[in-house]
């Protein structure tokens, strides 16, 4: 392969998160830290492309004008980017032996990524038959027009069109090249638990959530291959995680507008999108009365006006095309249902401290929760957590209850997919329990 061939693919990863960080910049207003765009520039800037190939695709303009799009945006952005550095922190200026030790294994643990996404082809039926065989269909159509024909029509396309795009810019059908895009999002994700867990814990027990993070082996898998699932964890901790930051530094309006953005773009991940969003307006019910944090009208108007920008497209897409919410699931509201509840919270239970799939993490955040009870009760940022876990838990029994998709949603391949979306929630909690704990240095 010749030297052009590695900077076209070099320049897909790019891209992205060149883009990224001039979007961040129009929404914090200032110069992002270098954490900061490590945990939210790529995930803005490939949402951008692929809202950008969805309206291409919808208005069936050839998907190379992408570049075009692309190139007009980095002029603009660059012409009138923020000049003001933002004044935070930094997380690798002066470590301690300790912190060195952390952040080492995290990078070891994101070279694995690296490797296994250039060295494994793709597999999985998901990433074969609904991801992967959209993207071709797209690539070679420079369009959208057989999507109601496509199994899984239903199913929104942030996936299958970052796959396109990646296709896009080698401008050939490559199996592998994708998948070096995912990588990317892990880095996004570890980024964003340090960002994260620093204002929560600080900077030593930041590191140690985000190596606690890299240890599930279920998120190592899918740090690697097109799976919609990582990315609904990263978009759910971005919500959440960006939303109590908002709650704890309440002069700035940039975190809530982050969290507006990325529980938007759930909605265009995931089918389950729509219903985490929900999640998240629970948690910004919560905070708004039980805080006196101010929402400004223009605060709020310029939240929505995010939220209707990122949610609405594939939404008006699917209705433009006749393509129904969810072909997979009925709605069912037979009394013989109710026999499940028990079924399915021992198979929540099994999930959470027996499947092996998350480390020893639940049962940490389940032996400290209930060691450091006090602090549960009287952390705000505990409740809002744990009360997202409790409707996070809810929202999937109850499609346990209502769907005649019990047996799906209850089988350990499928249980173990959705419980990644929110594993976040046990890890920052265990954090910020154990952060005045003195046997970390």
């Amino acid at each position: 392969m010749s030297i052009l061939f590695y900077a076209r693919v070099f320049l897909s990863l790019a891209v992205p998160c060149g883009l990224g960080y001039l979007i961040l910049g129009k929404v914090i207003k200032a110069r992002p830290s270098i954490l900061l765009a490590a945990a939210t520039a790529y995930p803005l800037g490939i949402s951008a492309i692929t809202f950008c190939l969805l309206l291409l695709g919808w208005t069936h303009a050839s998907f190379f004008y992408v570049f075009i799009l692309i190139g007009l945006a980095g002029c603009y952005g660059a012409i009138t980017a923020e000049r003001r550095d933002l004044h935070s922190k930094k997380i690798f200026s002066r470590l301690t032996p300790w912190e060195s030790f952390l952040l080492a294994l995290i990078c070891l643990f994101i070279l694995y990524a690296f490797w296994q996404a250039s060295y494994y082809p793709i597999y999985a039926y998901d990433a074969l038959a609904v991801e992967a065989f959209k993207a071709k269909v797209f690539f070679y159509d420079q369009d959208l027009n057989k999507l109601p024909g496509i199994i899984h029509s239903s199913f929104p396309l942030q996936i299958p069109l970052i796959m396109t795009w990646a296709n896009l810019c080698i401008t050939r059908w490559s199996d592998r090249v994708p998948q070096m895009q995912f990588p990317l999002l892990f880095i996004s994700l570890i980024g964003l638990h340090l960002y994260i867990l620093r204002h929560l814990a600080g900077r030593t027990w930041a590191l140690i959530g985000g190596l606690a993070l890299c240890a599930s082996p279920l998120v190592m898998t899918h740090a690697a291959i097109p799976y919609r699932d990582l990315w609904m964890l990263y978009i759910n901790s971005a919500a959440l995680g960006f939303l109590i930051i908002w709650m704890k530094h309440d002069k700035a309006p940039a975190p809530l507008l982050l969290a507006f953005i990325f529980a938007g773009i759930g909605t265009c991940v995931k089918l389950e999108g729509l219903a985490y969003l929900l999640v998240f307006i629970g948690a910004l019910q919560y905070i708004s009365r039980n805080t006196t944090t101010p929402f400004t009208p223009r605060n709020v108007v310029n939240a929505l006006t995010a939220l209707i920008l990122t949610a609405a497209p594939f939404m008006l897409f699917k209705l433009s095309q006749g393509i129904p919410f969810n072909e997979k699931a009925v709605i069912d509201l037979s009394m013989s249902k109710l026999s499940l509840i028990p079924v399915a919270l021992q198979k929540f239970v099994h999930e959470m401290f027996l499947s092996g799939n998350w480390n020893v993490i639940w049962a940490i955040c389940a032996a400290v929760s209930i060691m450091e009870w006090k602090k549960v009760m009287q952390l705000r940022e505990i409740k809002i957590l744990a009360g997202a876990l409790g409707l996070y838990l809810s929202v999937h029994l109850l499609t346990v209850l209502l769907t005649n998709n019990a047996h799906d949603l209850l089988h350990p391949d499928t249980l173990s997919r959705i419980f990644i979306h929110f594993y976040f929630i046990p890890l920052w909690i265990s954090v910020v329990l154990l952060k005045d704990k003195r046997f970390i240095a």
